[in-house]
């Protein structure tokens, strides 16, 4: 499955397996948001849903979900969580440890911030770059999880051009260090 914001700001997707190309308007099937940036999906093995998300005009983070060939679902994580929008594209990734999906994005207040739900669907969140201490964002985070350590990870770019990782392992406070400065990079 291809994810993709259309010239008309549908989220889209593309899908195939060896034959022949389908194409569905996940986002207008339903009349969801239009995009303002570019979405991210991942699925999640362990309920077998897709899951597209996205930032909408008013930095809204939206959730499409799906599984197999039923319809399409639409939540507004942003209202859902009481979140501070998003100021850009957001970055999400799946913890199958906790069968958590967690959402980093950087908040109109500059700041890396996380949303997170599991299977009872309730959203949270986190003010991942306050508790660690580091400097507000200039770019949009990259995040993943390692299964094997147990571990979260998000980097970014600060104001300061310097790239920060946020840390954590399993559900431990969210620790940040300067990525630039302790490697001596430009």
């Amino acid at each position: 499955v291809l994810i993709f914001r259309g010239a008309d700001n549908h989220v889209r997707s593309l899908y195939w397996m060896f034959g022949a190309v389908g194409h569905d308007n996940l986002g207008g099937s339903i009349n969801a948001p239009k995009a303002a940036g570019n979405p991210a999906g991942w699925f999640s093995a362990h309920d077998g849903f897709h899951h597209v998300v996205y930032r909408s005009s008013n930095g809204h983070l939206h959730e499409l979900y799906w599984q197999g060939q039923g319809g399409v679902g639409h939540g507004d994580l942003t209202a859902a969580a009481n979140a501070v929008p998003a100021a850009g594209d957001p970055w999400p990734y799946y913890d199958p440890v906790r069968a958590t999906n967690i959402v980093a994005f950087r908040g109109t207040d500059g700041r890396i911030r996380s949303l997170y739900w599991g299977p009872d669907g309730a959203v949270g969140q986190d003010v991942l770059s306050g508790t660690a201490g580091t400097p507000n964002a200039a770019g949009d985070p990259f995040a993943w999880f390692t299964q094997a350590e147990d571990t979260h990870r998000v980097v970014y770019r600060a104001g300061n051009n310097h790239i920060y990782e946020l840390a954590w392992a399993n559900v431990a406070p969210v620790s940040g260090r300067d990525l630039s400065a302790m490697s001596g990079a430009p």
